[in-house]
């Protein structure tokens, strides 16, 4: 039996549980290692935008939008993973939703530099908008992590592929595909190397789970959003348009 923390019974409990144990380090911090490696993702994130910023400063708004992100997913997985309360799962899980339907828009939006006109990136802006909402209240009415990680996978998904035939297309540059490469095999290692194993395939007491398997998912995870926002950033077009 887990020993009692001092978030126990401070609200409802988080509808998912990790394999560290809990509160092993301390009474304050229900998942230490997770908690930890959680603000890898905030550092990331920080380090990005002023990066990028520096490099560009009329970096457009997606961009920045995204990188700030990042930094509020890692605060989000932070309070989850100290606290596993439902509240604090939802600050993780809706700022991944949110970061990853942004992702989604700046990727879509890449079409503008073959000559799409305005209209159709407008429909994808709104689009992007009405899927962060619906999302937002199916998740609140239906408070259930399949929910979440299903929708995540989808375009997740969506940005593998699409990522995967530019990078395949006679249009592709080499720094393009590089960096494809990179954030392609980061995310496949993330999820199928680590989370999947961790959450999904191995008991708890498996020796492998003494790695820490979940927290060295977060920052590989996050490696491969930071490679993929650069990945977007170096391949778009100069024109400015938010």
């Amino acid at each position: 039996m887990d020993p009692v923390g001092f978030w126990s019974g401070l609200g409802a409990p988080a509808s998912v549980d990790w394999c560290e144990p809990n509160y092993a380090t301390g009474r304050y911090v229900a998942e230490w290692w997770n908690t930890l490696s959680s603000f890898a993702l905030v550092g990331m994130g920080l380090v990005g935008l002023v990066r990028s910023r520096r490099a560009d400063p009329l970096l457009e708004r997606r961009f920045v939008v995204l990188w700030l992100l990042l930094a509020v997913v890692g605060l989000g997985s932070a309070a989850f993973h100290a606290t596993l309360l439902r509240a604090s799962q939802a600050f993780d899980e809706l700022p991944m939703f949110y970061a990853i339907s942004v992702a989604s828009y700046a990727f879509a939006v890449r079409a503008e530099r073959l000559g799409a006109p305005s209209s159709r990136r407008s429909a994808f802006y709104w689009g992007a908008v009405a899927l962060t909402i619906l999302f937002t209240l199916a998740y609140v009415a239906l408070p259930n992590h399949a929910l979440f990680i299903g929708a995540y996978v989808v375009l997740l998904g969506y940005l593998a592929a699409g990522t995967a035939r530019i990078a395949l297309s006679a249009e592709s540059s080499p720094e393009f595909r590089r960096l494809a490469a990179l954030t392609l095999a980061l995310n496949l290692f993330a999820g199928l190397g680590l989370w999947t194993p961790e959450h999904l395939l191995l008991p708890c007491d498996h020796p492998l789970q003494a790695l820490a398997l979940h927290a060295v998912y977060h920052v590989v995870a996050g490696l491969g959003t930071y490679a993929w926002i650069t990945t977007l950033i170096v391949d778009r077009r100069p024109r400015r348009a938010g």
